[in-house]
């Protein structure tokens, strides 16, 4: 059957653990704490030996049948891992699963990883008879406007609780990697001693992050914030990095601005933009809509001409040059007017 990690892992606390079970999906941290949890409930129902499958090419399935029969020299049960990845079965693996939950016995415990499954894998003989013997997880991505939830939740077991504006700062700072997510809140649950974790901790946290500094340069443009912008910027500067390193991030979301803006010019809507182009989090729309009201179509393009000609002047110019010319970008961006020789 097909169940949530959630009540699936009640299903298992309530009836035990059922003889097949797969997790399947592309987030790498909810899949590797999916797969932890059913080794951990494994080995409190005593099974204690385990067997690893890497099915990579020329993988030999025949294996599967005779892992399923060599009896365990440890406990009266094994934990047989079948680790598909990106693998398909094929014709053969899909005859020796099928041909497995035919001859399945009580002394094995068949636990499959893969990425994500399609809804034509999922009508294939071979996961149709696992599905009827085990339980089948699919592990999903959390969605954007569901990641300070995810945060808040992930916080509160370290014993701790965060602040709406904190786990939103997160959010942004993160952008949907959760295993970034999960270092930071680690990171700040052992380094915060109040039992409440505010913006204010966040952001003091972060702000070494060189990573986090080169996000905050776009914030500071659609926010205006040309004294904010300009200490950050010359941080980054300080610490030698490269140019190249903050020029990617602005002329990636300088194109992304034209297209909104063009596609505002021929009469779409805005909010179905936002949502088409996965601009998530109530600050950045409300950035991002105070963007298109203060540039015209016209004067965006003029703005990703000049961005354009910095990645030049980055092959061959000087650098002071070039920090001079991205600060300039940025200040334009934000609606103050600095001429450059760019």
């Amino acid at each position: 059957m097909q169940l949530t990690l959630e009540k699936a892992i009640t299903a298992v606390e309530r009836d035990g653990i059922p003889p097949i079970f797969m997790i399947s999906g592309d987030e790498p941290l909810q899949m590797a704490e999916a797969t932890d949890a059913m080794r951990s409930k494994c080995r409190q129902h005593d099974v204690t030996e385990r067997v690893v499958l890497e099915v990579i090419p020329g993988f030999d399935w025949n294996r599967l049948i005779e892992e399923s029969v060599n009896m365990s020299l440890f406990s009266s049960k094994r934990l047989l891992e079948l680790r598909m990845g990106s693998s398909k079965p094929g014709q053969e693996g899909s005859k020796v699963l099928i041909e497995y939950a035919k001859k399945i016995t009580d002394v094995n415990i068949l636990l499959i990883t893969a990425n994500k499954v399609d809804k034509q894998t999922q009508k294939s003989k071979w996961y149709t008879a696992l599905n009827q013997l085990g339980i089948m997880v699919q592990i999903w991505p959390i969605d954007f406007p569901q990641l300070p939830q995810w945060v808040s939740r992930r916080v509160q077991k370290y014993n701790k609780s965060i602040d709406h504006d904190a786990a939103q700062c997160i959010a942004d700072y993160v952008e949907g990697n959760l295993l970034a997510a999960s270092q930071e809140i680690k990171k700040l649950c052992l380094l915060v001693d109040d039992d409440k974790i505010t913006v204010e901790v966040v952001m003091e946290a972060v702000t070494d992050n060189t990573r986090f500094n080169v996000f905050s340069l776009l914030e500071c443009a659609y926010a205006n914030e040309p004294d904010r912008l300009l200490r950050i910027l010359n941080g980054l500067k300080n610490e030698g990095l490269d140019p190249m390193a903050i020029y990617g991030p602005i002329i990636w979301d300088y194109r992304r601005l034209c297209v909104l803006a063009y596609h505002l010019s021929q009469g779409a809507r805005l909010n179905d933009l936002l949502i088409k182009y996965r601009i998530w989090g109530d600050t950045r729309k409300q950035a991002i809509r105070a963007i298109l009201q203060r540039h015209s179509v016209g004067h965006l393009y003029m703005l990703l001409t000049k961005a354009n000609k910095i990645e030049r002047m980055i092959k061959s110019t000087d650098k002071k040059i070039v920090w001079d010319a991205l600060l300039a970008l940025l200040l334009n961006f934000s609606g103050h007017v600095i001429q450059t020789s760019s």
